[in-house]
């Protein structure tokens, strides 16, 4: 056995075309010089690593590089000069490679025979490359431990590429099966919400700005017409995405019995009963008997035939219009559900109603918005300054407006909070 045959180097083509056929590495040789791709692919000839033989490419300028690493199969490794038909071709070639093409993967070696054009302490800082040779150091041996270190390089890089890509599949199938159920969960949430034609039947004049800050929301609004009364809730849970909302239908739910089912509607009431529930059917920490779910509320019972307006409120204000004045009726400074606070007493207030009289229910989502600009909050001031402005509106052209004030409060800042508002004009 000759010293070729020991080197693993290969006289007879033909032996080489009728062995079993692997998945080579595409090795691309970029260099101006013929003799340069010639004597390369000599000293390359019969080379194996990991049982893998080389598919050497050329490409004998810049432009003819940059064309090539676009077009073909992904190269493991390019062997790249530095002079060519311009003195920076070879530097322009990894400026394509690193950032057009996004490529980090495949390894570039910097083969140059005027290092004083591209001296090799400036290059191998601002450009990203593995390795810098002068063309005179690539001794067979030498050039055998430079593609041998490049491909192993190279190959770790794609090995840890194919986890993170069958990592990220799995999450994005993950993913998939967690956003269908939440699409289930907002179709499910969205059907036990009373509709505005419903409501319009009673409430000809009622509208609502609606905003979940995820897909689906932990605020809602409620419905019920008992009699000659309208009973409209708005309600702000603990949490906002699935967790709100789990605990929206709990709490829809929990509406329906103390409304519909035991004909409870004064809303002061409504408000004690509900916390009675609400904490006893949540008391699931049997060491300490406390929970920290709960919900915020505003609700209002309205009597048609007395003309009149029943408010009660955990948390929650309500806001009446009139002739250009604002009002706040404040609620009470406890959550419903919540154990924190104890012996809760809820207390009402009563507004008698004239025509065009608006009232406002929210959530605390418009008031606890950061401004892009500012980063503060919207406040509640700035709500009243604004619903002061535009009371003259129709309500519908109000909650547009409303709209806009918002968007163009929060800008590009994420939406801090679900967002419920309702308006109504009783008479």
């Amino acid at each position: 056995m000759d010293l070729f045959e020991e080197l693993g180097i290969i006289d007879d083509e033909a032996d080489v075309e009728t062995r079993e056929e692997v998945r080579k590495w595409r090795i691309l040789i970029v260099d101006d010089e013929p003799d340069i791709h010639a004597t390369t692919r000599l000293l390359l000839k019969g080379f194996t690593y990991l049982d893998r033989s080389l598919d050497i490419q050329s490409a004998y300028s810049g432009e003819e590089a940059c064309r090539r690493l676009r077009d073909d199969e992904p190269y493991a490794l390019i062997l790249l000069d530095v002079v060519m038909e311009k003195d920076t071709a070879g530097l322009e070639v990894v400026e394509f490679v690193r950032n057009v093409l996004n490529n980090k993967h495949t390894r570039v070696v910097l083969r140059t025979g005027q290092p004083g054009v591209a001296p090799e302490e400036d290059i191998i800082i601002k450009y990203d490359i593995d390795d810098y040779k002068s063309k005179t150091e690539l001794t067979v041996q030498k050039l055998h431990t430079l593609v041998v270190s490049s491909l192993r390089s190279y190959n770790e890089t794609m090995r840890i590429e194919a986890i993170v890509q069958e990592r990220t599949h799995e999450l994005q199938e993950k993913n998939k099966e967690i956003m269908e159920s939440i699409e289930s969960a907002l179709r499910i949430q969205t059907a036990i919400l009373p509709s505005i034609d419903y409501i319009n039947q009673f409430l000809p004049k009622f509208g609502i700005y609606y905003k979940p800050k995820d897909i689906v929301s932990g605020d809602f609004y409620w419905f019920s017409q008992l009699g000659s009364k309208s009973i409209v809730a708005n309600v702000d849970c603990t949490g906002h995405g699935i967790p709100g909302a789990i605990m929206s239908v709990f709490a829809y739910n929990l509406l329906n019995q103390v409304v519909n089912f035991q004909a409870v509607t004064d809303p002061m009431r409504i408000l004690a009963v509900l916390d009675a529930q609400l904490s006893t059917m949540l008391m699931n920490d049997k060491q300490t008997g406390k929970v920290s779910e709960g919900m915020d509320m505003n609700i209002v019972t309205i009597d048609h035939s007395e003309g009149i307006v029943e408010f009660a409120g955990a948390n929650r204000p309500l806001y009446h219009a009139r002739n250009g004045v604002l009002t706040e009726y404040p609620g009470d400074k406890f959550p419903i559900g919540d154990h924190i606070v104890t012996d809760k007493q809820f207390s009402k207030h009563l507004i008698k109603l004239e025509p065009r009289d608006r009232i406002y229910l929210f959530t605390d989502g418009i008031v606890d918005q950061f401004g892009y600009e500012s980063g503060k909050k919207y406040s509640t001031k700035r709500l009243k300054e604004f619903l002061q402005r535009t009371c003259d509106l129709n309500f519908s052209e109000q909650l547009v407006e409303l709209n806009m004030e918002f968007e163009s409060w929060r800008k590009n800042m994420q939406q801090t909070d679900d967002i419920c508002f309702i308006c109504i004009e009783p008479l």
